[in-house]
């Protein structure tokens, strides 16, 4: 079984990045730039391991 990994992160550069290196080591990924979409993926998915930004913009690391 695949291991999956959300990260809810608002910079781009960051989340593309980390998207790359992550798939090459044969995660599945997902990316969200909010903390909404972030919660929304994350009962879709039900990651194995989630990175969070602890500074997102328009929700707090806590309420995610």
């Amino acid at each position: 079984m695949q291991k999956s990994i959300l990260i809810i992160d608002d910079d781009e550069l960051f989340l593309a990045v980390m998207q790359i290196r992550l798939e090459v080591e044969g995660f599945r990924v997902a990316t969200c730039k909010t903390g909404e979409e972030g919660v929304t993926l994350f009962e879709r998915m039900n990651p194995t391991l989630v990175i969070l930004d602890i500074r997102l913009p328009s929700m707090s690391s806590d309420e995610v």
